[in-house]
């Protein structure tokens, strides 16, 4: 649905392993320190003290490192680190076409799993955790489009791209996926990349919290009750979602928005909390810095609330999206060059720091 699109590779339903440079589930309660960022109950720990982080999506990671572009990997990340942002959420998959990582089902690139190692050891390199994000809901990069060819090229029956996307069939897949990536990989989180839209088994918040109603991609609550899916995941575009409605709606809106999922993943999920997407397009219509800052402080101002009120239940923010000079090719409006946006850059460092010392101060 267009009404939802953010002109940029996204996804509504896909898996992540929250690498997060080591990321080990324990479930409910606590368990002997580890250098794994583990989760405790409703929040993550590492070395056995809570862990929250300030964070930042750059999605082109594996892409530039594979083009003979590592250096800009590496300053990406250099940048981010001198402002205190410590998770990474970026893409390692590619599925089709020249220069994919799978180039057709089961067969992969071996020089683009060395791209994706330099990314890994790079972020290592300057203390950045890591989420990989597995798969594409839209057609950038393959995505459900480069799978359904496929499928189709086998065979299978399929009647549209969205059939997949029907609630029991999504929530299988992504069981099933969760669990097999448990039985190869246990030390690591799994989660889901959904927007946070709630369905039927929350039929009162469809009309009360959703943009406008709609009932669109996965059940928020339902894909989150797996087992194996280890964290709480949304994302926020009141502009795209709310584009005819004024600034005043969109604020009411996003205040919502959060405050009712931290609710959720506090009370009836039990899980730590994650905003893995939020970010102003220079797109908008008499966009300033100032737009952008303000946004940035309703979210990190919420966030940092929460997560103190709820003992680190809410771990961090996932800022989409971070660039560097020199990659314009892969900008979609959000792109956020640090040395270019002082303001930008004040209000992210200062998150960084408040996030870091409330750690500190929770323990």
């Amino acid at each position: 649905m267009a009404k939802f699109g953010r002109r940029k590779p996204s996804f509504l339903a896909s898996l992540s392993v929250a690498v997060l440079l080591a990321i080990a589930a324990c479930g409910s309660g606590t368990a002997a320190a580890s250098p794994f960022v583990q989760r405790w109950g409703t929040k993550f720990a590492v070395d056995g003290s809570t862990f929250l982080f300030n964070g930042f999506n750059t999605y082109w990671l594996m892409t530039a490192a594979s083009d003979n572009l590592q250096a800009k990997v590496s300053q990406t990340f250099s940048e981010a680190a001198a402002d205190g942002l410590t998770v990474c959420r970026t893409w390692a998959f590619s599925d089709g076409g020249q220069g994919a990582l799978q180039q057709s089902p089961g067969v992969y690139n071996e020089n683009v799993f060395r791209a994706l190692d330099f990314v890994i050891s790079e972020a290592r390199n300057h203390g950045i955790r890591l989420i990989l994000s597995l798969v594409n809901n839209y057609k950038d990069y393959g995505g459900k489009s480069q799978y359904v060819e496929w499928a189709r090229s086998a065979g299978v029956n399929i009647g549209g791209e969205d059939d997949f996307f029907t609630n029991p069939t999504l929530q299988a897949w992504a069981q099933e996926m969760a669990s097999f990536t448990k039985s190869i990989d246990n030390n690591h989180l799994v989660a889901v990349g959904v927007e946070g839209f709630y369905g039927d088994t929350t039929p009162d918040k469809i009309q009360q919290y959703n943009p406008n109603g709609y009932r669109f991609g996965a059940d928020f609550i339902a894909i989150h009750q797996i087992k194996e899916i280890d964290y709480v995941n949304f994302h926020a575009y009141p502009d795209s979602w709310l584009e005819n409605q004024p600034d005043a709606a969109r604020t009411d809106f996003l205040w919502k928005w959060i405050w009712i999922h931290w609710q959720d993943s506090l009370k009836t999920l039990g899980k730590p909390l994650v905003f893995g997407e939020f970010g102003k397009s220079m797109k908008t219509p008499g966009y300033s810095e100032q737009m952008r800052v303000a946004l940035f402080d309703i979210v990190y101002n919420d966030v940092y609330k929460y997560a103190k009120t709820g003992s680190g239940s809410f771990g961090g923010g996932i800022v989409w999206q971070l660039s560097t000079e020199g990659m314009d090719s892969f900008g979609d409006g959000y792109d956020i060059v640090l040395p270019q946006s002082p303001a930008t850059k004040e209000v992210m460092a200062q998150q960084s720091r408040r996030m870091r010392l409330l750690a500190e101060l929770l323990h």
